[in-house]
């Protein structure tokens, strides 16, 4: 549970840094106002600014704006780039007088400046020592801080025994093939617990040439989910007029504007019937009417219930997903549809037209 509180940091606690490291990039203004937002054994402290950087990296800050005619205030928010770790003895709590309208926006979101500022504080492992946005943190001068997000972040991540795995020519050919195999199958032919730590299962895969795998964090792709601006939680009106309701994610790639189903349970063929007419009223960035669904699933009863509502399962010449999640692709077969799509075929392969998009679509 978070505790939200302003701090001041004690300037011995700041030299004595500045002699442990030799860097040069501590705030070393005594008046300086720090954000806590952990309890007393995740002792990190951000900065309050009233003017960010426009040249800080994409991550590394967060803004808190609001309405105020005080013109020292011109981008206020959280600098996580100089964010420090800091023990209980050498903070001392102040009087929290941020304007209101601030306070109750950090109040608001504190969770989420938290996420963010964890990713943050995980991304300063994968930078290049040498780098300018590495020396200019402060987060990687505090490694027992660091630790302890990861240890935080380890409580919420499992390992996901059914998803499927990956052969690795890279790492050996031949023997057995796991291709598409389950997690789960794998571990019980070679004799593997659920209790057998992540390294282990790994050299255990690289040994049988299959690619390594890593923690699935469940619960945080959910509240990701709804955080998305392309997600959407809405009701629509299905053929019997009843209102149900839907998650989808409206996105485009490629040609096609798309509608992606993450989460409903109702009967197939009235969901799907919806996500036609729902489908319906977008448009390809040529104002044309390509619809294409694509389906998290490859359920027989969902595929012969888009079938029935005249559409069909086809190959996507144009994505594929770099996660190597499974998508059933479907698309309508208007002539609009397919004539757009050779065009668009056309243009990748540098050609004036493609006629045979239809033959790639095996009708």
């Amino acid at each position: 549970m978070s505790t939200y509180k302003t701090v001041l940091i004690k300037p011995e606690f700041i030299a004595e840094t500045v002699m442990r490291t030799g860097s040069e990039q501590l705030l070393e203004k005594d008046s300086r106002s720090y954000v806590g937002l952990y309890n007393e054994k995740e002792n990190w402290y951000i900065p309050l600014r009233s003017k960010l950087s426009i040249k800080s990296p994409k991550g590394s800050h967060y803004a808190t704006p609001f309405n105020t005619t005080n013109p020292h205030f011109i981008r206020p928010g959280l600098d996580f780039q100089k964010a420090l770790y800091v023990p209980k003895d050498k903070i001392v709590e102040i009087r929290n007088t941020l304007p209101y309208e601030q306070n109750q926006f950090i109040l608001e979101h504190q969770e989420d400046i938290q996420d963010k500022f964890e990713e943050y504080v995980l991304s300063t492992e994968e930078l290049d020592r040498k780098s300018t946005e590495f020396l200019f943190s402060t987060v990687p001068l505090f490694p027992e801080g660091v630790e302890r997000i990861k240890e935080k972040h380890l409580k919420d991540l499992t390992i996901d025994f059914n998803q499927e795995l990956y052969d690795d020519p890279t790492i050996s050919e031949g023997g057995i093939s796991y291709q598409g195999e389950t997690l789960e199958h794998f571990m019980d032919d070679v004799g593997l617990t659920k209790e057998t730590p992540l390294d282990e299962i790994n050299k255990t895969l690289q040994e049988c040439g299959i690619q390594p795998i890593d923690y699935g964090k469940t619960d945080q792709n959910v509240t990701n989910r709804k955080e998305d601006k392309n997600i959407m939680e809405t009701t629509i009106e299905n053929y019997k007029g009843e209102e149900v309701p839907v998650v989808l994610e409206v996105h485009q790639y490629a040609a096609n504007e798309t509608l992606a189903l993450y989460a409903n349970e109702k009967d197939t063929g009235e969901l799907y019937t919806e996500l036609t007419t729902y489908g319906a009223q977008f448009r390809n960035n040529e104002g044309e009417g390509v619809t294409h669904l694509a389906l998290r699933s490859d359920k027989p009863e969902y595929k012969a219930a888009l079938e029935k509502i005249g559409f069909l399962e086809v190959p996507y010449p144009f994505y594929q997903d770099p996660k190597g999640n499974i998508t059933v692709d479907y698309y309508d077969l208007s002539d609009e549809a397919i004539q757009f799509c050779n065009g668009e075929i056309a243009k990748q392969q540098g050609i004036d037209q493609y006629q045979n998009y239809d033959d790639e679509l095996e009708l």
